[in-house]
């Protein structure tokens, strides 16, 4: 549940970047959207993806260990010393450690920065899909109704985007109007 979580805050935050590229290109005015609080908003819910993706990986870690079974030890021990621990590590460094430069307030408000996430987390991220669709042959995909759940995703991520994104609104509306009071 965590993952499908997780990702879908990665996977929404592709789309919304893309927008946001497009947007900027063509100097399109959005009305009434404040970009700068826009873009905090995104990288805010992208630091919060991170967080989510560490607290699997903790947690797995914790049921790993602490279990007793031989056969999860081994899993999680083989996944960061076996012979694919590169793409354990390539995973920890996209989903955890890379989002990790958010919690600084000026790469937070910064659109560069969330370009560069999203787009490492999405070269990883793409190329495994299609690996998966090539290992797995497309009969089994056939009843898989992958569009469901991408839709379900993207509305997941749209709800908790838009909630950050007035709560820091107020935030910031709140805070100008004490500056206000304060002169």
């Amino acid at each position: 549940m965590l993952n499908l979580i997780a990702s879908s805050i990665f996977s929404g935050t592709i789309v919304i970047t893309l927008c946001l590229v497009v947007v900027n290109l063509f100097k399109i005015k959005l009305a009434k959207i404040d970009k700068p609080t826009l873009i905090k908003a995104i990288n805010t819910v992208l630091l919060l993806g991170a967080m989510i993706y560490a607290l699997m990986w903790v947690t797995e870690l914790f049921m790993a260990y602490y279990s007793g079974g031989e056969y999860e030890q081994y899993t999680f021990t083989n996944r960061f010393f076996g012979s694919y621990w590169w793409a354990a590590l390539t995973l920890l460094i996209r989903s955890i450690l890379l989002p990790q430069i958010l919690w600084v307030g000026k790469l937070r408000r910064s659109f560069i920065c969330t370009i560069i996430v999203i787009s490492v987390w999405g070269i990883v991220n793409i190329p495994m899909t299609l690996i998966d669709i090539r290992v797995a042959g497309f009969n089994l995909w056939s009843n898989f109704y992958w569009w469901l759940i991408n839709l379900g995703q993207l509305i997941f991520y749209g709800l908790i985007l838009i909630a950050v994104y007035f709560i820091l609104k107020r935030k910031k509306l709140t805070h100008s109007k004490q500056k206000f009071a304060g002169s």
